[in-house]
C-alpha cells in the first residue's frame, strides 16, 4: 500500500544511548560540539556537525566518492528547532551548492547524543541518512550486525542482493581491516578490506567506514552508486526483550528520486504489535485511520525475523535488534507493501 503523501512528514530513529531525556528538557541538553559520519542513498558520505548549545548544524555531503577531496562537496548549515513529539526539525540556511543542499531545505532528524544521528530531507527527493559518532579504533573490535539502509536502485531479489548481514572489524594498529563481509542468504566473501583508521574512521577505496568503538555502532558508504549500511555489535537478544515497550520510528520504501516515508508509533505489547503513521508530526498527532502490525516471528542471536501488515498486505521482514543504556531498538528490512522496492522500518523504544 502506497504511503498517502500527506504522510511525507518523516522520522529518523536509532539508538544505543540515553534516549528519553532529550524530550523532557526540550531536547537541547547543554554540551558541546559533536561530529558524525554516515551514509546514504544512492552512495553519498555525510558529514555532521551538531551544536546543541548554539542550536545550530553543518552538514558536507560528498556524491562523487572522493573522501580526501573537500572542495567538490556540497556544504550547508542551518538552525536547530525541538518539536515537542520529540524530534528536531533542521532549516538550512546558507549552502554552497542550490542543487545538492538547496536553501530552506527542511529535515526532521533524531540525535542519540554522542552515538548516532539519523536525518530525512522532509522533501521527495531526499533519502534516509544514518550516521554514527566516532570511536576509537581499536574499541571499534568485534563482530557487527547489519541491514542496508542506502540503497542505489530498486530490486526484486532483495534478499539475495546484501540487504543485510554481518562483517568483522579487526584493528591492528593504525589499520582498521573489515573480514568476513556475510550476506543474509548464507553467502560469506572472502575479501579483506584494509585501511588506516583515524577516529574509527576508515577509507576502503572509495568506501567510508565510520565505526563507534564502545558505542557499537557502524555506518558505511559503500561507494556512490552502491548505496549504505547501518550495524550494531553482535549480541544475545531474546523476543521478550523487545515487548513492553512503545517505539517510535520510520517507515520508509526507495524512490531513486526520494523515497516515499512516513513516522510512525508501535506499541509492541506481546510479540504482535500495533502501529500507527504520524499526521502531524510537529504536533504529535496520529491517523489512526491506519494501522500497521508488527509479528515478531522469531529471534537468532540479535537477528530478527518479523512480519509487517497493513490492511491486506503483508511482508516478511528480516533485520537486526539492539539494547543499550535501556533503549531497544529493532532495524527491519524487506520489500514494500505494492512493489519490489526495498523498504526500512526503524523503531527506537522510548524510556
Amino acid at each position: 500500500m502506497k504511503t498517502p503523501s500527506h504522510l511525507l512528514i518523516t522520522l529518523i530513529v536509532a539508538s544505543l544511548a540515553f534516549f528519553s531525556g532529550c524530550g523532557k528538557k526540550g531536547g537541547l541538553s547543554p554540551g558541546n560540539m559533536r561530529n558524525y559520519t554516515g551514509s546514504s542513498a544512492p552512495g553519498d558520505t555525510w558529514y555532521w556537525t551538531w551544536d546543541v548549545a548554539a542550536r545550530t548544524f553543518s552538514a558536507r555531503r560528498d556524491v562523487l566518492g572522493t573522501p580526501g577531496t573537500e572542495s567538490d562537496d556540497a556544504k550547508a548549515s542551518g538552525s536547530l528547532e525541538y518539536l515537542s513529539s520529540g524530534f528536531y526539525k533542521l532549516s538550512v540556511l546558507s549552502t554552497n551548492d542550490p542543487t545538492r543542499m538547496p536553501k530552506d531545505l527542511v529535515m526532521f532528524a533524531l540525535e542519540v547524543p554522542g552515538t548516532a544521528l539519523f536525518i530525512r530531507p522532509a522533501v521527495s527527493a531526499g533519502h534516509l541518512i544514518t550516521a554514527v559518532a566516532a570511536g576509537n579504533c581499536s574499541d571499534s573490535n568485534g563482530s557487527y550486525a547489519w541491514i542496508k539502509t542506502g540503497f542505489s536502485a530498486t530490486t526484486s531479489n532483495l534478499y539475495a542482493n546484501e540487504a543485510f548481514g554481518t562483517l568483522d572489524l579487526s584493528a591492528d594498529g593504525s589499520k582498521m581491516n573489515l573480514v568476513g563481509y556475510g550476506l543474509g542468504n548464507g553467502t560469506v566473501f572472502s575479501n579483506i578490506f584494509s585501511g588506516l583508521c583515524s577516529k574509527g574512521q576508515t577509507v576502503f577505496n572509495q568506501m567510508v567506514l565510520q565505526s563507534g568503538g564502545l558505542n557499537g555502532t557502524l555506518a558505511m558508504d559503500l561507494g556512490p552508486t552502491a548505496g549504505g549500511i547501518f550495524g550494531v555489535k553482535s549480541s544475545p537478544i531474546k523476543t521478550s526483550d523487545l515487548l513492553g515497550k512503545t517505539y517510535l520510528g520510520i517507515l520508509s520504501s526507495f524512490r531513486s528520486t526520494g523515497d516515499d516515508s512516513s513516522a510512525v508509533r508501535f506499541q509492541m505489547n506481546t510479540t504482535l504489535g500495533t502501529g500507527y503513521p504520524f499526521q502531524d508530526l510537529p504536533g504529535a498527532v496520529l491517523n489512526t485511520a491506519i494501522s500497521y502490525s508488527l509479528q515478531i516471528d522469531s529471534m537468532q542471536g540479535n537477528r530478527v525475523f518479523a512480519t509487517l501488515s497493513t490492511g491486506s498486505y503483508s511482508r516478511v521482514l528480516r533485520g537486526i535488534a539492539f539494547q543499550n543504556n535501556g533503549v531497544t531498538g529493532i532495524f527491519l528490512v524487506g520489500q514494500e507493501f505494492n512493489g519490489a522496492s526495498p523498504m526500512n522500518l526503524l523503531l527506537v523504544s522510548q524510556l
